[in-house]
């Protein structure tokens, strides 16, 4: 079982890509298989890591891809599972649905747990139904505070 770990908290602007980035090349620079999962509409992980994948977690959570399938490597022990504005989509559905709402990320990211040493997930700011998928899923947490009072009223 990997180390599943959301960096996460609900203000923007404080480090949270930054850190997921950092965090996931550096466990990969040590030989940990790592997989970067970008939750976000705006898939900064991606361009910060000099990607842009055709498919990436839209496509795995609206079940188009395989889950194993589309990860892509951008360098030795560290792939990513791009966001992107396709998750906006994802999002209202899994708002929508009756049961288990809270758990679609951890049903589809499950079968690729055996696959990789640490998962680290990048997250948005604010709270929403990929907040608490997040949340759902990961074993801990990392939530990176700039030490201003907005930022750590933010992490209460």
């Amino acid at each position: 079982m990997p180390r599943i770990i959301a960096i996460s908290i609900t203000k923007g602007g404080v480090g949270k890509t930054t850190t997921a980035v950092n965090l996931s090349a550096g466990l990969a620079e040590a030989g940990r298989r790592v997989l970067l999962v970008d939750t976000d509409t705006q898939a900064q992980a991606s361009r910060a890591l000099g990607v842009n994948p055709e498919v990436g977690l839209a496509e795995v959570l609206n079940d188009e891809v395989p889950a194993a399938m589309a990860p892509v490597e951008v360098r030795k022990n560290l792939q990513i599972l791009a966001g992107g504005q396709k998750l906006a989509n994802i999002k209202r559905g899994i708002a929508q649905m009756e049961m288990r709402s809270e758990a679609v990320l951890a049903d589809t990211l499950n079968h690729v747990n055996d696959l990789y040493d640490y998962i680290i997930l990048d997250t948005s700011p604010g709270w929403d139904t990929m907040q608490v998928n997040v949340l759902v899923y990961a074993t801990e947490v990392l939530a990176p505070v700039l030490l201003e009072g907005l930022a750590v009223h933010g992490l209460g």
